[in-house]
């Protein structure tokens, strides 16, 4: 197994929103992929929260970045 970790900062008063937007967009994108396994949202006080996805194979955790829906979700995280 492979995982990807991706660390991002937003506000304090942006966190609720960062994990809103995980469970309803981020976990429904990525769980219907090939050769995914799980992904976790880690988060801290400071507004810094990291997410980890975990892939069957090398090949599929280097591509997740490049598909567009997961490029449609983490603009979404970001913004």
């Amino acid at each position: 197994m492979y995982c990807l970790a991706s660390r991002y900062q937003t506000s304090l008063q942006n966190l609720d929103q960062v994990v809103k937007i995980f469970k309803e967009q981020a976990v429904p994108s990525v769980s219907h992929q090939e050769g995914f396994k799980g992904v976790y949202l880690m988060t801290k006080p400071t507004g810094e929260f990291t997410i980890l996805n975990i892939w069957d194979t090398e090949v599929r955790a280097k591509a997740w970045p490049e598909n567009p829906e997961h490029q449609k979700v983490a603009a979404t995280l970001t913004s």
